[in-house]
């Protein structure tokens, strides 16, 4: 066996049992009393695995970086009770399409691009005013705008209904 120390830049003050591999720039992993095991690098730390990587933790994770978290994978999933996204400025998902497989609540206003379709269900309830700009409100062929009535009466008559 071969040791190589260098006293000046040992790791003091650990306990008995306790274990330490250090560099002469700062870094360290310590190994502590408790199964605790503290990792410190000055810059950046790389972990390859060669197949899984699984990480078990009896209370929680927790994750801070000062500038950003990334992560690639072909398929990134996740399970919980209820996730929490909180974002100062805004929340972009760019992808050709998001699925929801269950209710959509939005408490604040929609606006979108690009046209809207509902297909299924009880169709579409609106409750309070709907403004339509620049366009028109069709069932089926008759239109809001352009529909003509049959059997018009002059005064307070009652027409018929619309001709398509």
């Amino acid at each position: 066996a071969i040791a190589v120390d260098d006293r000046r830049h040992r790791m003091k003050n650990l306990k008995n049992g306790e274990v330490a591999l250090y560099t002469d720039e700062g870094d360290y992993i310590h190994m502590k009393r408790g199964r605790i095991v503290k990792v410190n690098v000055g810059q950046d730390l790389e972990v390859v695995v060669g197949n899984d990587a699984n990480v078990t933790a009896g209370g929680s994770v927790n994750v801070d970086a000062a500038t950003k978290i990334a992560a690639t994978a072909p398929e990134i999933t996740g399970q919980c009770d209820t996730a929490l996204v909180t974002a100062t400025a805004s929340v972009t998902l760019d992808t050709p399409a998001v699925n929801i497989t269950g209710v959509l609540n939005v408490q604040g206003q929609i606006n979108g691009q690009g046209g809207m379709a509902i297909s299924g269900g009880a169709g579409a309830t609106f409750d309070g005013e709907m403004q339509i700009n620049n366009g028109d409100v069709k069932a089926d062929d008759i239109s809001l705008k352009n529909h003509r009535t049959s059997g018009v009466e002059p005064g307070t008559g009652i027409s018929g209904g619309p001709v398509v």
